[in-house]
């Protein structure tokens, strides 16, 4: 009973008292809501060592290379089709690192203030968490799928750990809340927020970039360039560009959202809101949640990279284009809704389209020496990578096979004998 009366009490007669704030009951919500986004982040990393040290060893491609013209087999990872699968999901798998690490100071920080019935950071942090733990959770399911397609036909064994860790993570996509309900929880919260902005009130935490909304309308990406090519505005302002340009999506987005409901809102003027209203706007409701979390991946991203830049770390290099990566695939490939937003609102020239896809491509070059180091990063130990492709050592033929042996079903057919009743049993149990 003492565990169940941190905000409510019942006292020995069996009165029941109520938490100071209603809105402290969600708190519990939320610890398992920053779990998730940072498990999305570690499921995905593992998925990426297996992934990665499976194509520093295969070979696979024939192509007439040296002097005399000798066919020379390349490496998985040396196919810029291969890279083009899996840097972005590098630069995916640090954005969300970086992320949870900052989901769990909040958490830990609106701890305490609730301990003092402080709930004032509550709401905000509900609404982040929702639509990162949705956000987080696909971008991370997605991530082993391509992983587990980079590996061939090995990518289908249960040997090599992917179909196992694609099949265990899935279930965090409705766990704790279908995303698709955390998504639009986030929305509700941001159209909350979108109507204070425009009402004149200052907003502050993950929604304080919404106090620009006045001013978006007039705002490029022509603008941010200020006379140089993209290229040239890359390598002088990256952090304030990329920033700049998910900080418009997100406001356009959710502007254009707000619109939406509105004009719903008119025309259902005698229905219920959360019945037609609601229903007919879901699809853009969960836009403006995807445009806002992905906005505030490039923030956090960036936030990281000028401390890294401040500190004259060595890590700045690799990390800056990490980032650049991770905002640029995202601000310009026809996966992302993104790019066809804002050409349609003209903030891109498809000009500027091109260019960006340009500087995709020289990241891409430029990060190919560093896939395996990257993968060696992570700091995972062979136990937890939990695959015969994926073992720090590269042996992955001779594991594979040293596995395959020593299994159940090998070992009887090794002896010769059938024992079908223990086969069976081993395989239907």
């Amino acid at each position: 009973m003492a565990m169940l009366q941190r905000w409510s009490q019942v006292a020995a007669d069996g009165t029941y008292t109520s938490p100071a704030f209603p809105q402290l009951a969600y708190g519990a919500l939320l610890g398992g809501r920053t779990v998730i986004t940072a498990s999305g982040a570690e499921v995905l990393k593992q998925a990426l060592t297996i992934a990665t040290r499976y194509g520093a060893v295969r070979k696979q491609h024939t192509i007439k290379g040296g002097v005399k013209g000798d066919p020379k087999q390349l490496y998985l990872l040396d196919l810029q089709t291969h890279q083009f699968r899996l840097l972005p999901l590098f630069a995916e798998a640090f954005a969300l690192h970086f992320f949870a690490q900052r989901m769990r100071t909040d958490y830990f920080d609106m701890l305490e203030k609730l301990k003092s019935f402080d709930i004032s950071s509550l709401a905000d942090f509900h609404s982040t968490s929702s639509g990162m733990k949705a956000w987080g959770t696909w971008m991370a399911q997605d991530g082993i799928e391509v992983c587990r397609r980079s590996c061939g036909g090995h990518g289908y064994s249960q040997y090599t750990g992917l179909s196992t860790l694609l099949a265990d993570f899935a279930v965090y996509i409705t766990g704790e809340g279908d995303n698709m309900v955390m998504a639009q929880q986030n929305a509700r919260v941001l159209l909350q927020a979108l109507k204070k902005a425009k009402a004149g009130k200052t907003l502050t935490g993950s929604v304080v970039y919404l106090n620009d909304v006045h001013n978006y309308q007039s705002q490029t990406f022509e603008a941010l360039l200020q006379g140089r090519t993209v290229a040239q505005a890359m390598q002088e302002d990256a952090s304030g560009i990329l920033c700049s340009v998910f900080r418009y999506a997100a406001i356009c987005t959710l502007v254009s959202t707000a619109e939406r409901v509105e004009k719903a809102m008119q025309h259902h003027e005698s229905h219920n809101y959360e019945g037609g209203v609601w229903n007919e706007c879901m699809v853009d409701l969960v836009a403006s949640s995807r445009a806002h979390c992905y906005y505030l991946l490039v923030e956090c991203f960036t936030a990281q990279v000028e401390q890294q830049a401040a500190t004259k770390s060595g890590l700045f290099p690799i990390l800056s284009k990490l980032r650049n990566l991770f905002a640029l695939w995202h601000a310009s490939q026809d996966c992302s809704p993104v790019p066809l937003l804002l050409l349609q609102k003209r903030y891109f020239l498809p000009d500027h389209i091109v260019a960006l896809e340009d500087l995709v491509r020289s990241l891409i070059s430029q990060l190919r020496p560093d896939l395996v180091a990257l993968a060696d990063a992570f700091h995972l130990p062979d136990l937890v990578v939990n695959s015969v492709i994926g073992n720090y050592s590269g042996n992955i033929y001779e594991d594979y096979l040293s596995r395959v042996m020593s299994s159940r079903l090998q070992t009887h057919a090794i002896q010769g004998k059938p024992d079908y009743p223990t086969t069976s049993h081993f395989i239907l149990h």
